[in-house]
C-alpha cells in the first residue's frame, strides 16, 4: 500500500501535492480529471475556479462550473467561499439542467413549467387512453422508459424506429406542448435541438473556462450540449471516474467519459489516484470487484489511511440470522466507542431487504432512518398541500389542477378529468378556464356542477388565505386534508415561517423551487427524521456519502449481481456502495431472503462479487450454521 502524509487543503494553493498543483495549474485545452472515490474531485474543481480567478486573474463571468445537482453545486460554492478574498456570488457555479433552462429562456423559447416525475407519469397515462395504448404498469413502465432513453439519446420522434414507440413519444410531447411545460429528460435535448440550428449555435457557445463535474454520469443528449458549450472554451475542465458510474436508467453512457479523447482531439487526461476516505483493504477490495470490467480505464488507486480493517464477509444462514448478528454487532460497537449511530449506513440495491434488520435494530432501541431522495418537499402529503398553493398563484397550472383534484372526492372522476382535458386542448384554453365556463361547453356540462364547487372552493381559499400568513395557510390546508400531524408537514409549517411574516405565496413556491433544484438526484438524500440513527439507503443514493462503517446487504447471486440487469454497471454501483466505508465494511451474504426484492421467498448462493476479492483483502464470518 502507497501511504502519502500530503493533506490536500482546500484553503491554500501551496497546500497542494505536486501532481495536484499541476492539474490544477492547467493552461488550455481540454483536460480529463480521472478522481478515483475519496481522491478529492470536488477539492480540485473548486481549487482550479480559485486559482483562474485569484492567481490568473480571470473575471468570474468567464468561469462556469456546471454539475448534476444542487448539492454539489452547493457544496463547490461553499468550498470557494473558504479562499479568502472571493467574492462567491458572482462566480458561476450551476447544475446541467438549470444552465439548460437559462438558455431556452435567453433564447426566448422557455416553458413555463417543468413537470414532475408524477406529473410526468400523469401524462404517459394521457398518452397511452389517446393513442389506445394499454394502461397496465408493465406497458406504461415500458413507454416511459423508452421516451426517457429516446431523450437521452437526442432522439426526435420522427428518429425512434419503433412505430408504436414513435406514435406514442408523439403524442406525449403534443400533452407537453399543450400544457406549455417541458420533462426534466427533455430540456437538455431541447438546449441541443436550439443551439444546432441558426445563430444560436455559435452565439451561446461559452467564451472563457468550462468546468464539468461527474463526467460520467453523461448521456448523448448532455455530451453534446457540453460541446456546444465548449466550442469556444479557453479550457475544458472535467472530473468523473468511470468506475462510478451508474445512471443508465437516465442514459448515462461510461463511454463517453473512456473515448475523451474522441470528444476532444487534443485532450489529456490525468489521474488523481490516492483516497483519502477509504483505507487500502476497502479501496483494493471494492477495485477488484470494477476493474473486470475490460473497458474500465485502468487507474493505479492507493489509500492515504494504510490498510486498516479487512473488509467482513457475513454469510448467514437466514434472513434473521443476519439481522440478529448485525443488529448485536452494532450495538456492541456504538457501546464501546465514541461513536454515533450516524456514522453507520446499511445499503442495498432495494430498501425492502433491510425491514429485518430495522426490526431488530429497534427492538434494541437502536433509531434507525430511511434516507429518500428529495427530502421532505418530496413528501407526497407535503407536495399535495403545495398544489393547492401553487393553483392558487398560478391558474393556468394544469397539473397543479389535476394534482388537486387527486386530492379529494369532487364528483368529476377519472371520465370527467378526460373530458376536461381534451376540451381545454381542443379550444386552446386552460383547464381552469374550461372549468370556469364549464356550462358553455356540451362535453363537460355532465360534471359542471362539480367542476363549479372545485372552483368556487379554490376562490374560497384565495380568499381566506388573504388575511393568513404563510404558516397558518399551509396548517389550514393540511387541517382540511387531515395531514396537519404529519411530520414533513410540520416541517414545510416550519419552513414557511422561517420566511418572515411579510411573506406570500409566490415567496414560499420560489423558495421550494430553489430547494427542490433542477438535477439528477431531485435534491440529494436525506433523513426521514432529525434524530440519530442508523441510516438504511440504497445503494444509488449513497453516492457522494461517507460513513465510519458500511453495511451492504443483499450480496447474493440473483439480487447483485440480478442476471436480468447488466453485469458491469451492477459492478459499478457495487464499487460506488463499497467505497462509501471509511473504517469498516461488511458484505453480506443470506442463504434466504422474503420480499419483493427476493419475489416472495428464495435462497440463493453467495454473489460471485464476493469471489472476485482478492483473499489478503476479506475475512469470512461464517453463520450458515447458526
Amino acid at each position: 500500500m502507497c501511504v502519502n502524509k500530503v493533506v490536500f487543503m482546500s484553503i491554500s494553493f501551496d497546500d497542494l501535492s505536486p501532481e495536484q498543483k499541476e492539474i490544477v495549474k492547467h493552461a488550455s485545452g481540454p483536460l480529463l480529471v480521472l478522481a478515483g472515490p475519496g481522491t478529492g474531485k470536488t477539492e480540485v474543481l473548486t481549487q482550479r475556479i480559485a486559482y483562474l480567478n485569484s492567481q490568473m486573474k480571470v473575471p468570474t463571468d468567464r468561469i462556469m462550473a456546471v454539475t448534476f445537482s444542487r448539492k454539489a453545486a452547493n457544496e463547490m460554492i461553499d468550498r470557494l467561499s473558504k479562499f479568502p478574498g472571493l467574492e462567491t456570488t458572482s462566480f458561476h457555479v450551476s447544475t446541467l439542467h438549470a444552465e439548460s433552462l437559462r438558455l431556452l429562456s435567453q433564447i426566448g423559447i422557455g416553458r413555463k413549467f417543468l413537470v414532475a416525475d408524477e406529473e410526468t407519469r400523469m401524462l404517459i397515462k394521457d398518452a397511452a387512453e389517446d393513442t389506445g395504448t394499454s394502461r397496465d404498469w408493465k406497458t406504461l413502465s415500458f413507454m416511459e422508459r423508452e421516451i426517457k432513453l429516446s431523450k437521452a439519446n437526442n432522439k426526435l420522434p420522427r428518429e425512434v424506429a419503433n412505430g408504436h414507440v414513435q406514435r406514442f413519444y408523439q403524442r406525449y410531447e403534443e400533452l407537453l406542448e399543450f400544457n406549455n411545460a417541458i420533462d426534466l429528460d427533455g430540456l437538455v435535448m431541447r438546449v441541443v435541438t436550439e443551439l444546432t440550428s441558426g445563430a444560436s449555435s455559435s452565439s451561446n457557445a461559452f467564451q472563457g473556462h468550462l468546468l464539468i463535474d461527474e463526467y460520467q454520469d453523461v448521456n448523448r443528449a448532455e455530451y453534446e450540449f457540453i460541446r456546444i458549450l465548449g466550442r469556444r472554451a479557453e479550457s475544458i475542465f472535467v472530473v468523473g471516474d468511470d468506475d462510478q458510474s451508474i445512471y443508465a436508467w437516465r442514459g448515462a453512457d461510461p463511454s463517453i467519459i473512456r473515448n475523451f479523447s474522441q470528444g476532444f482531439p487534443s485532450g489529456k487526461t490525468r489521474i488523481l489516484e490516492q483516497s483519502r476516505r477509504c483505507p487500502g483493504h476497502i479501496l483494493l477490495g471494492a477495485y477488484a470487484i470494477v476493474s473486470k470490467d475490460p473497458n474500465c480505464i485502468r487507474k493505479p488507486l492507493c489509500s492515504s489511511k494504510g490498510d486498516g480493517s479487512p473488509i467482513h464477509i457475513l454469510l448467514s444462514r437466514s434472513y434473521g440470522v443476519e439481522a440478529v448478528w448485525i443488529a448485536e454487532w452494532i450495538r456492541e460497537y456504538l457501546s464501546r466507542r465514541s461513536t454515533k449511530p450516524t456514522d453507520i449506513a446499511v445499503l442495498a440495491k432495494s430498501i425492502g431487504i433491510a425491514e429485518e434488520l430495522v426490526n431488530q435494530l429497534r427492538i434494541l432501541k437502536i433509531d434507525t432512518a430511511y434516507w429518500r431522495s428529495g427530502g421532505f418537499l418530496s413528501d407526497k402529503s407535503v407536495v399535495d398541500i403545495l398544489a393547492y398553493l401553487r393553483l392558487i398563484v398560478n391558474k393556468d397550472d394544469n397539473m397543479t389542477v389535476r394534482r388537486c383534484l387527486a386530492t379529494a372526492a369532487y364528483g368529476i372522476g377519472p371520465a370527467g378529468e378526460r373530458n376536461l382535458r381534451l376540451v381545454a386542448e381542443k379550444n386552446a384554453c386552460s383547464l381552469w378556464e374550461a372549468m370556469v365556463n364549464a356550462r358553455k361547453f356540451t362535453n363537460l356540462q355532465r360534471w359542471q356542477s362539480p367542476m363549479e364547487g372545485f372552483v368556487a372552493r379554490i376562490e374560497k381559499m384565495e380568499d381566506e388565505f388573504s388575511a393568513m400568513n404563510l404558516s397558518q395557510v399551509v396548517q389550514s390546508i393540511a387541517k382540511e386534508m387531515d395531514r396537519d400531524q404529519l411530520i414533513n408537514v410540520k416541517r414545510l409549517q416550519t419552513f414557511a415561517s422561517s420566511l418572515g411574516e411579510e411573506a406570500e405565496l409566490k415567496d414560499l413556491l420560489e423558495e421550494v423551487n430553489k430547494r427542490r433544484g433542477v438535477d439528477l438526484a431531485g435534491g440529494g438524500p436525506q433523513a426521514e427524521t432529525d434524530a440519530e440513527a442508523v441510516a438504511i439507503m440504497s445503494m444509488h443514493s449513497s453516492k457522494g456519502l461517507g460513513f465510519k462503517v458500511v453495511f451492504i446487504l443483499g450480496m447474493d447471486n440473483g439480487i447483485l449481481p440480478d442476471m436480468n440487469q447488466d453485469e458491469w454497471e451492477q459492478r459499478r454501483l457495487c464499487y460506488v456502495a463499497m467505497t462509501r466505508a471509511k473504517e469498516e465494511l461488511f458484505l453480506c451474504h443470506s442463504r434466504m431472503r422474503k420480499g419483493p426484492a427476493a419475489k416472495g421467498q428464495s435462497f440463493y448462493k453467495p454473489s460471485r462479487f464476493l469471489q472476485t476479492i482478492p483473499a489478503e483483502h476479506r475475512d469470512v464470518i461464517n453463520k450458515l450454521g447458526a
